[in-house]
C-alpha cells in the first residue's frame, strides 16, 4: 500500500492515507482464508516434529541411544523435517505478499512467487543475504548497547551488586527476543518491497515509484512501449 500510493515519493501530496491498522483490517476482511491456510501448513510441520521426537525418545528409553544405524536415520529425518519447516516457512511469506499484491489465493500466490523468484534468483538472494546482515548487525547493536546500559546502571545504582554480569545477561537474552520480533518484521517489509519493485519495473515503472528506487529501474525501453 506504501508503494502504490506514491507516498514514497518526494513529492507526494498525501501523507498517511495508508496505516497499518488498514493494512491489518484488509488482510482479516478479505485473506482471512489465505492466512488460516498457511497457518494450517506450519502447524502440520510442526506437529511432525512433534510427533517424530515423541517416538525418537521412546525408542530411546527402549533400546538405548547407542545404535549408530538408529543416529544416522534420526539425523536425516531430523534435517529432512527441517527442510521442510524452511520451505513451508519460505513459501508462505513469499505467498502471502503476493496475496497482498494481486488479490489471488494462496495456492495462486506460492505459484506466482515460485516463478518470480526464479526469474530473479540473483536480486532476491543478494536481498537475502544483505537482509540478514543487516538483521545480525541491528541484533548484535540492541543487545550490546543494552547489556553496556545495564552495567552502567547496576555499578552506578546498585553498588552493593558484585557481580552485575548476571542481570546483564538476563537482559541480553530478553534484548536478542525483542530485537529477533522487531528486526523480522524488517526483514519482512525489505522482502515486501522487493516484490512490489520487481512488478513495478514489469510494468515499467510510473510515478507513484519512490523516488529512492527509480535510479534502479532496469527498463527496456521497447518493451516499456509494448506493455504500455
Amino acid at each position: 500500500m506504501w508503494y502504490f500510493s506514491g507516498e514514497g515519493s518526494d513529492d507526494a501530496k498525501s501523507r498517511g492515507a495508508v496505516s497499518v491498522s488498514l493494512g491489518v483490517k484488509w488482510a482479516f476482511l478479505y485473506h482471512l482464508g489465505s492466512i488460516a491456510f498457511g497457518a494450517f501448513l506450519i502447524a502440520v510441520v510442526t506437529m511432525l516434529k512433534v510427533v517424530f521426537e515423541y517416538f525418537a525418545k521412546k525408542y530411546e528409553a527402549i533400546a538405548g541411544k547407542d545404535n549408530p544405524v538408529y543416529k544416522a536415520a534420526a539425523c536425516v529425518i531430523r534435517g529432512c523435517i527441517w527442510c521442510l519447516d524452511c520451505c513451508v516457512k519460505f513459501i508462505n511469506e513469499n505467498s502471502y505478499i503476493q496475496i497482498a499484491l494481486h488479490n489471488s489465493t494462496f495456492c495462486k500466490g506460492a505459484q506466482e512467487a515460485f516463478y518470480l523468484m526464479i526469474r530473479h534468483a540473483g536480486r532476491f538472494s543478494s536481498a537475502q543475504v544483505v537482509g540478514y546482515i543487516m538483521t545480525l548487525i541491528g541484533k548484535g547493536t540492541i543487545v550490546g548497547a543494552s547489556v553496556w546500559l545495564t552495567i552502567v546502571l547496576v555499578d552506578s545504582q546498585y553498588p552493593q551488586i558484585q557481580q552485575p554480569v548476571v542481570p546483564s545477561a538476563i537482559v541480553g537474552m530478553i534484548a536478542w527476543v525483542v530485537g529477533s520480533l522487531f528486526l523480522s518484521i524488517f526483514d519482512f517489509a525489505s522482502l515486501a518491497i522487493l516484490h512490489c519493485f520487481i512488478m513495478d519495473e514489469d510494468f515499467g515503472g510510473s510515478s507513484r515509484t519512490p523516488d529512492s528506487l527509480k535510479p534502479f529501474l532496469d527498463l527496456n525501453d521497447e518493451e516499456v512501449a509494448k506493455k504500455k
